[in-house]
């Protein structure tokens, strides 16, 4: 309950000072609450592999593949290639969908993962008492956060300086209006929204400049426990993979339906029961269409090509026919379309007919910030 404290009351729970913890320290924190990042999830290669055959029609050509090696051997046939000549040739296109599929769904992750190297994001603290910038992922509580108008706020934390600074707090509260931060401690438990002199992870600095004290990173963040519940979620079927299994299921039931007639028949003609059956699961392995499953796999593959070669990235076969009805994306353009940082390429300044020195206006421009090199924080 942080936000009930004052803020040398807090320094001292979490054991820091305004000068930030030690690079000693940090590592001893580091290692009693991790990463400052949510868990991802990542599947195992045999795991990959194996959601390869996760849908309705391979489950019926499994089937049919262990029907079609058991046949010859009920029928008494020489055990020779021409015999499991249908068993081979299922088998083989089980295993050109599953590598198909395999394949790109790999190479997708492992881009994703470079990508999310790539883009780390960073956050500016003060460690030993001096201004440093670190990837976010490395925040730990009781480091200090040094935060201005277009920085995202990493972990959550209890403001302890205020300079005007007001926040964007939308993705955590659904209130588009910016809030009014300042570091006065709060009389009473509080809501999220009305929890003033606190700062949480996701949200976003849109005015002036602050100092505060990390509290909660990872999954004890506000953010983090929202995103545990939703992890806890089942992904919903896409239309295609609903419509594959509406259809793997109609033909199975009419495959059992067809074998049942054929057997009743040929028992009421006086044929064996054992030949009959043989007849009947002889004609559904004939009725599963085996190729299908690999069809739509390999137009799927040529699909992802045609979008890598327009630069996206599709992480999931299975869900390429809905990513094809998209018309509109929106997205937030800061860190995605640009980097948020600003930088003078030309300047002009009016003479009013006199002579102008740009070394002093330069000099007098720099006096009135409090920009360093390298840049750390809003270039602008």
């Amino acid at each position: 309950m942080y936000f009930l404290q004052t803020t040398d009351d807090v320094l001292v729970s979490l054991g820091t000072s305004i000068n930030g913890l030690s690079n000693k320290e940090v590592l001893k924190r580091q290692q009693q609450y991790g990463l400052n990042e949510l868990p991802k999830k990542k599947k195992s290669l045999i795991v990959l592999f194996l959601h390869q055959f996760k849908d309705v029609m391979v489950y019926i050509l499994i089937a049919a593949l262990f029907i079609s090696a058991a046949l010859p051997i009920l029928e008494g046939k020489p055990l020779t290639i021409e015999s499991f000549l249908d068993a081979i040739v299922i088998f083989a296109i089980l295993l050109l969908n599953a590598i198909l599929g395999f394949v790109q769904e790999y190479r997708a992750e492992e881009a994703i993962a470079m990508l999310t190297k790539l883009t780390s994001p960073h956050t500016r603290v003060r460690r030993g008492g001096e201004e440093v910038q670190i990837e976010s992922r490395n925040l730990v509580p009781g480091d200090i956060m040094i935060l201005e108008a277009g920085d995202k706020i990493s972990a959550d934390g209890r403001l302890i300086v205020d300079s005007h600074i007001r926040v964007n707090e939308s993705s955590l509260t659904g209130e588009s209006h910016a809030v009014d931060k300042d570091i006065l401690p709060v009389k009473k438990k509080v809501s999220l929204a009305l929890r003033t002199n606190m700062l949480f992870a996701g949200t976003v600095v849109t005015r002036g400049f602050g100092e505060c004290i990390v509290t909660a990173t990872g999954l004890d963040t506000e953010i983090g426990k929202i995103a545990d519940m939703v992890s806890q979620t089942k992904l919903p079927e896409t239309p295609l993979q609903r419509r594959m299994a509406r259809l793997g299921k109609m033909l199975g039931g009419i495959v059992i339906a067809l074998c049942a007639i054929i057997v009743s028949v040929g028992m009421i003609s006086g044929a064996s029961f054992l030949h009959m059956l043989l007849i009947g699961v002889s004609l559904a392995v004939s009725a599963v269409p085996e190729g299908l499953p690999a069809v739509v796999t390999v137009c799927f593959a040529m699909g992802v090509r045609r979008m890598v070669s327009k630069n996206a990235i599709v992480r999931r076969l299975d869900s390429l026919e809905t990513l094809g009805s998209v018309t509109v994306i929106c997205t937030d353009k800061t860190g995605t379309i640009t980097q948020n940082k600003m930088s003078v390429s030309e300047t002009w300044i009016p003479t009013f007919g006199k002579k102008t020195d740009k070394l002093l206006v330069a000099s007098i421009s720099a006096s009135c910030n409090r920009a360093q090199l390298p840049a750390l924080g809003d270039p602008t």
